[in-house]
């Protein structure tokens, strides 16, 4: 599961149009749109993670 949230964070990163491509794409199929929501839920916890302590790391450099 860790791989595959990592490599789907990096295709977001890398390909931001493709990635979001597929997700509308997935989230258009009722039998995938839950996982996948789940999956997005999951990928913003981890940006928000990752990405809240920057702005005093930075200030305190």
């Amino acid at each position: 599961m860790k791989s595959a949230v990592k490599k789907r964070t990096l295709n977001i990163v890398r390909n931001p149009a493709g990635a979001l491509n597929k997700s509308f794409f997935l989230l258009s199929n009722p039998d995938m749109r839950h996982k996948e929501t789940k999956k997005a839920h999951d990928l913003l916890r981890r940006f928000q993670e990752t990405l809240a302590p920057l702005p005093s790391a930075i200030h305190d450099g």
